[in-house]
């Protein structure tokens, strides 16, 4: 049986994505044997579109996820609540590279469509389950000197932007994980997001910790 720090054995998987050039970048396990990754997949003319991939206990099939035509679009994170909810986050941009949009995808249990979110001018890296009916996702500003975000999506399915904490205000502020806290005490942080930020614009980077409560960013 394996053990702590190797790898198990067992049969090879095969490679998960498309023939042209492609990586994964997000992994999620779905809580009935089945697995997503999530990345980006390029085009002969070097255009990105969204790559999502799941396996079902068995075999990894490439499923189609929607691509907007002229953008160049990639997946960064997933999170699976479960087998028919399933959340997936990264960026849209256009081919000069400027004006990146968050790219916010959901997976019902049949298709992946896209969801209608906050217009702000960067991506978020990551997104998670808030354990009460609730998506966060977490990530950067195109401007490097703004402050970091949030995007919260409600049991009702509105979307919100949510300003960080002072912590991750600062200039050059980014997230790139975030995480639940199950049985987090009550007023306490019910999230964490990790990033970085550089004051200033000034080397060195300097590491950013934010918790989240249920309404929004706490000490």
């Amino acid at each position: 049986s394996p053990t702590a720090g190797t790898a198990s054995g067992g049969p090879r998987c095969p490679r998960p994505g498309p023939e042209d050039e492609a990586l994964l970048s997000g992994l999620a396990a779905d809580g009935a044997g089945g697995l997503w990754a999530v990345g980006v997949a390029y085009g002969e003319q070097g255009e990105g579109r969204p790559l999502a991939e799941h396996r079902d206990g068995a075999a990894w099939r490439s499923v189609p996820a929607p691509h907007t035509a002229g953008r160049g679009e990639a997946l960064d994170g997933v999170t699976a609540l479960a087998p028919d909810d399933v959340w997936a986050v990264g960026a849209s941009s256009p081919p000069d590279g400027t004006g990146t949009r968050p790219l916010v995808l959901h997976w019902d249990g049949a298709a992946w469509t896209r969801e209608e979110v906050p217009d702000v001018a960067g991506q978020p890296h990551a997104v998670t389950g808030d354990g009460a009916g609730g998506v966060w996702a977490v990530g950067e500003r195109e401007d490097a000197t703004t402050p970091a975000f949030s995007l919260h999506r409600d049991a009702h399915g509105t979307w919100r932007l949510v300003p960080p904490a002072d912590g991750a205000a600062g200039e050059g502020a980014s997230f790139f994980d975030v995480t639940r806290v199950p049985g987090a005490s009550p007023g306490g942080p019910a999230l964490w997001a990790v990033g970085s930020t550089l004051p200033r614009l000034d080397p060195p980077w300097r590491p950013v910790v934010q918790g989240y409560g249920i309404r929004g960013p706490g000490a």
